[in-house]
């Protein structure tokens, strides 16, 4: 059985990059190769250096291993990574707590006169 304790499934995918790592492979048509991953994280910040990408490359694959351990992604033969259907049900709940924290922010004044009552 998967390991579904939310504060660790949580505490991984807020570490740095493991969202962006999803949205990769959630745009992706078949899946990514960690190499895909690490190639677009590294582009977005101006770095297109092969060695640079190799060596980042082996700290991607062991993120990409552990959100596997975890049970948010799958892997195939060909080492594409997808997302798992708890990883879907993670990114849901990602996207639905992050529109709650916008309306927080946006009505922050309404919010904290009602809490004052």
């Amino acid at each position: 059985m998967i390991n579904t304790d939310l504060t660790t499934l949580m505490a991984e995918l807020l570490n740095n990059d493991r969202f962006d790592y999803l949205e990769i492979i959630l745009n992706s048509e078949h899946g990514a190769t960690s190499l895909d991953i690490t190639r677009r994280i590294l582009k977005s910040r101006g770095i297109t250096q092969e060695d640079k990408i190799r060596r980042e490359n082996i700290k991607v694959n062991k993120r990409l291993r552990k959100l596997i351990k975890l049970g948010i992604l799958d892997s195939n033969q060909r080492g594409e990574y997808t997302i798992s259907s708890l990883g879907y049900l993670l990114l849901d709940s990602w996207k639905e707590l992050t529109e709650k924290a916008e309306t927080m922010k946006k009505f922050h004044e309404f919010f904290e006169s009602q809490g004052n009552q």
